[in-house]
């Protein structure tokens, strides 16, 4: 396994980072999903908040958030999917900040909820995916020895 692939996937033995991970993934994977299914309500969303080129964010957000999900939960290559986490959050969070103050907005989560994805995206990229991940089968060997 080249250096910087070695790196990317290296994570320790921890049991506790399989609580980041879901906390992020589950998240992740379910706003993609709904995004996904409800195309329209997305594009308000995104549309209400002024986000540029709409039709095309629609399915590049939605691809990003199911790409975090997905790395994060599995663990495979899990700082990427971290680091599209908190990428994918930090829009959701700016927008609900800004509809905070609109009387007449499309639903969001609360608040809390991107933060949590945010952070929990954030520690997963900052120190891997732990226990029970693809990145651990793939490098503990390689750690061992």
């Amino acid at each position: 396994m080249s250096s910087l692939v070695h790196n990317i996937r290296r994570t320790g033995p921890s049991k506790l980072l399989l609580l980041p991970r879901l906390l992020a993934g589950g998240p992740l994977v379910a706003f993609s999903a709904m995004h996904f299914m409800n195309q329209q309500h997305f594009h308000d969303i995104l549309t209400a908040a002024g986000a540029p080129m709409v039709d095309l964010t629609v399915v590049a957000a939605s691809a990003a958030e199911m790409a975090a999900g997905v790395l994060i939960l599995t663990g495979f290559f899990a700082r990427i999917g971290g680091l599209l986490g908190v990428a994918t959050m930090l829009p959701a969070i700016l927008t609900t900040v800004k509809f905070m103050g609109v009387p007449e907005h499309p639903f969001v989560p609360p608040l809390p909820l991107p933060v949590a994805v945010l952070l929990a995206s954030a520690v997963v990229a900052w120190l891997g995916a732990g226990a029970f991940s693809a990145d651990r089968a793939a490098t503990a060997p390689a750690m061992a020895g």
